[in-house]
């Protein structure tokens, strides 16, 4: 735990407990303790990843929930939504994050040996949508315009 962390928190405390000033209770607190009580860094949650190293996005049944041994309704309904997310221009910006994720659905499918084969992208895919097809008209006379 950083300095920082301990203070908010201790001032969290001191807040519950009805000081009048518990910032200044949370700063003393930590000035008194002593030196190396704190990391330099500050502290990171365990990852509750599983063996793949991930979980599902905010949303959703499984929201926060470890990809490594989900259901493969689940992993199909988010690599569904990751595809949706790759196919939309608008998204552009969380393109390459939609990819990782979304391989990391194909990989636990296909690990727990689902077919996968929908929702693999080509390597050249980019995530843009092809250029329309352009129609041509018929040369003959019945198809000009009459005005």
């Amino acid at each position: 735990m950083t300095k920082a962390e301990f203070i908010q928190q201790a001032a969290l405390g001191a807040f519950k407990q009805g000081f009048k000033d518990p910032w200044g209770e949370a700063q003393s607190l930590a000035n008194a303790a002593p030196s190396g009580t704190f990391d330099a860094a500050p502290s990171k949650p365990a990852s509750a990843g599983g063996a793949s190293g991930g979980v599902f996005p905010p949303f959703g049944q499984s929201k926060g929930e470890p990809i490594h041994g989900a259901s493969e309704r689940t992993l199909r309904f988010y690599a569904g939504a990751a595809v949706r997310t790759l196919s939309d221009p608008a998204k552009e910006r969380f393109h390459d994050k939609e990819r990782a994720i979304l391989a990391a659905y194909v990989n636990e499918l296909e690990r727990q040996n689902f077919d996968a084969s929908e929702f693999k992208q080509a390597p050249q895919d980019s995530g843009r949508r092809a250029p329309p097809v352009q129609q041509t008209m018929p040369d003959d006379a019945d198809s000009e315009v009459p005005f």
